[in-house]
């Protein structure tokens, strides 16, 4: 009956197992080819594999919970829904540790496993105990007796020397059902002949449970060069590992190795282990330096200064110490608002750093006391984190990059609008932090959130925030939901925007002034392009009144105070838009940045045609235009065409207005900025023109088009027409659209004659 259908619209979807999959009832055979589309189901990306756990359930699992739970399921979404739900009921895992499998998915392995020999198990577990297992090193642990059985059981397949089990499942049920014993006396065993140094030392960690100093300073070395290699998650290992195995005597090694086991956790993304271990210290250790290490910690990952406080008051004069907690302090309080205070502890930090003689901690003391002047002393800062940057290539083991000076130096650079230099510093950080596996990498990405959203690179704003906050999850949210905010409010989704600000507001209030100044900021933006000016100016009227210079705030104020004024003038306040646009111009013009002076413009464009004065309300827009073509973002440079046309049609001017709402139609079409599309589009409507009908072109594409059909490049073209290349790929656009053409080729064969 399937083969009788010709023309009707009736479609067969079926799924099956094989290799290779035959389509039931032979119909892939009775078929042409063309009619047949087949997809090849394979394992999911841990990223696809997150998402559709966390679309299923409300489970919260720090990344490298999920690293593991991705590895055991083989990627299937199934298996791994289920074994993240073991893993939450347990409470977590540790480092190291293979995640519980439930009962549906032991009973569902059990068969291939239940018919085997002790002796065949036996070699499966050596196989699961080996990160890498090979028949030789089964043979050089004599066990492989039953290596024979495995193969022919399918549970193991031989890939040359490498062995590989035909499903994770199966590895982690043999090693989850053995006993404690059986594991730890494989370990021992294996840890005889496995070559890699830090392998070897995995497996004596997990192999004794008898404190012994030399074993567990082994450990700590071992833990160590893991982390400097990249590897967070088998450094926190180890370190755990080290500090279980040092004997109850020696309080300060034990201490410094638990805390080098909570940092490395947070490396990996485990910051909930982190801020655990170090809670645990607290309680537990007698005052003194030891625990002023593990309070040092704690306030750092808690973001408590209190905390941090008392770590100085038992730091008993250890400058190190003390460089460490007065530059974390700093930033706390730059980040609540109070920029004497985080000066005071910044110089402090410096001071301390010297004394130390520790460049590390010089290195985070010097950013923590470039950041105050992080506007209006732009300058001044970034020769200090240049300082400080010098000082982070030195060391053997490169600071968290929430401390590292090349992450501020990209946002000193963002908020200075020097947005090329400022890629390139956020960029060099995050690969840095990709390199050595640390999570806190999603604090470069959160400002490369933001800067690829002022250069129109939608698609990458988004997957860098998405990354983002898979890397922090639950704890780092704060940092990671405003990147969230920004992108999706640029893009218009209304819901998402708003769920994460809302989320991100909670988690940032009396806290975190700067982020949830940039949260309210971007929600503002949102509100404004909806036409709600009521709640657009409830979020960005405290913004405008900041003083000027607050640092790192600045930037997200001025902008935010631009976006007031037109949500002032919605409400019909034309005088406090006025008085609020004429500060932006002074400010504007003592600071001398490109997107402030183009922002300032625009606000005193649309003061001055409330006003009713058009020709000063054009000599306006021409001055944010100019800085448009020079130092080009975007969406802003809509907005500036879209005011424009606003002006112009209350002028009267259709021709005008429509040239300058078509331009900003083709930039926002092209952003996907889908609520400024919509206002670009109404603004049309209210001219009597939507869009031309046909082959219909405005007099700007007309240009443009008779220009480009004539072999003139996209550079050319706005050089001759004095118009940024953005607008010209706009202008180019629309035309192929309105012309249904598809290249310059077939305009020069399409476009109509000239009108006379």
């Amino acid at each position: 009956a399937f083969r009788r259908l010709v023309d009707e619209r009736v479609g067969l979807f079926t799924t099956v197992r094989g290799d290779p999959p035959r389509a039931p009832l032979d119909v892939d055979a009775a078929l042409p080819a063309a009619r047949i589309t087949r997809l090849t189901l394979g394992p999911l990306a841990l990223e696809e594999l997150e998402g559709v756990a966390r679309s299923q359930s409300d489970i919260s699992l720090p990344p490298p919970s999920w690293r593991a739970v991705c590895r055991v399921s083989g990627g299937n979404p199934f298996f791994a829904l289920q074994i993240a739900e073991a893993v939450a009921r347990k409470g977590g895992l540790a480092p190291g540790e293979t995640p519980p499998l439930p009962e549906s998915l032991t009973e569902a392995v059990g068969d291939r496993l239940g018919s085997l020999t002790q002796v065949a198990r036996r070699t499966l577990l050596y196989a699961g105990a080996l990160g890498k297992p090979t028949s030789s090193i089964l043979r050089a642990g004599e066990a492989d007796a039953g290596l024979e059985e495995a193969l022919e059981a399918r549970v193991l397949e031989l890939d040359g020397d490498r062995l590989r089990f035909t499903h994770p499942l199966l590895a982690a049920s043999v090693y989850g059902s053995a006993s404690a014993e059986e594991r730890m006396a494989a370990h021992r065993a294996l840890a005889g002949f496995v070559e890699d140094p830090e392998e070897r030392a995995l497996h004596i960690g997990r192999g004794y449970d008898e404190p012994a100093e030399t074993v567990a300073a082994t450990l700590e070395t071992a833990a160590n060069r893991a982390a400097r290699r990249g590897v967070p998650e088998t450094a926190a290992e180890l370190a755990r590992h080290a500090e279980r195995l040092t004997p109850a005597a020696r309080v300060e090694d034990s201490a410094r190795r638990a805390i080098q086991s909570a940092r490395y956790a947070g490396r990996a993304g485990d910051t909930g282990r982190t801020v655990e271990i170090a809670d645990r210290l607290v309680a537990t250790l007698p005052a003194g330096r030891p625990r002023a290490g593990a309070l040092a910690l704690l306030g750092f990952m808690v973001q408590d200064e209190a905390t941090l406080l008392r770590a100085a008051e038992e730091a008993d004069g250890d400058s190190e110490l003390l460089a460490v907690v007065h530059a974390d302090a700093s930033m706390i309080e730059l980040r609540r608002g109070d920029r004497e205070a985080a000066v005071a502890h910044a110089e402090a930090a410096v001071a301390a750093a010297n004394t130390s003689g520790d460049p590390a901690g010089l290195a985070r003391a010097l950013t923590a006391r470039a950041l105050p002047e992080a506007h209006g002393r732009a300058e001044r800062a970034l020769a200090l984190l240049e300082e400080a940057g010098e000082l982070e290539q030195t060391l053997e083991e490169p600071l968290s990059l929430i401390n590292s000076p090349s992450t501020w130096q990209g946002v000193v650079l963002l908020n200075a609008d020097r947005l090329a230099a400022a890629r390139e510093a956020l960029e060099d950080a995050y690969q840095r932090g990709l390199a050595l596996g640390h999570a806190s990498r999603a604090v470069p990405l959160v400002y490369l959130v933001e800067l690829e959203s002022r250069e129109g690179n939608c698609e990458r704003a988004l997957t860098y925030s998405l990354e983002a906050e898979a890397l922090w999850g639950e704890r780092g949210m704060a940092w990671t939901l405003v990147g969230r905010v920004v992108i999706e409010a640029h893009l218009g989704n209304v819901d998402v925007a708003r769920g994460a600000a809302h989320r991100s507001a909670e988690l940032t209030r009396e806290r975190d002034l700067i982020t949830l100044a940039r949260t309210e900021a971007a929600l503002g933006a949102l509100e404004l392009s909806l036409g709600n000016w009521r709640v657009a100016l409830e979020l960005l009227e405290p913004l405008s009144t900041l003083p000027d210079g607050e640092p790192l705030r600045d930037a997200v104020a001025f902008r935010a105070s631009a976006d007031a004024v037109e949500a002032l003038l919605g409400l019909g306040r034309s005088a406090e838009a006025k008085e609020l646009a004429e500060r932006l111009e002074r400010r504007a013009r003592a600071i001398g940045l490109p997107s402030w002076v183009a922002a300032a413009a625009r606000s005193r464009a649309l003061v001055f045609a409330e006003l009713g004065r058009a020709p000063e309300a054009r000599a306006a827009i021409a001055d944010a235009m100019t800085v448009h073509e020079d130092d080009h973002e975007p969406l802003e440079h809509a907005r500036t065409l879209l005011a424009a046309g606003a002006i112009e049609r209350r002028a009267k001017r259709k021709a005008e207005a429509r040239d300058a709402l078509e331009g900003a139609e083709g930039i926002l079409e092209q952003l996907g900025a889908r609520l400024w599309l919509e206002r670009a589009r109404l603004e049309l409507e209210r001219i009597g023109v939507y869009r031309t009908a046909g082959g219909e072109l405005s007099a700007a594409e007309r240009q443009v088009a008779d220009l480009a059909a004539g072999g003139a490049t996209n550079k050319e073209i706005a050089a001759a027409l004095f118009m940024s290349v953005k607008t010209v790929e706009a202008h180019l656009t629309r035309v192929y659209r309105k012309l249904d053409v598809h290249s310059r080729t077939e305009l020069a064969s399409h476009l109509p004659p000239a009108p006379r």
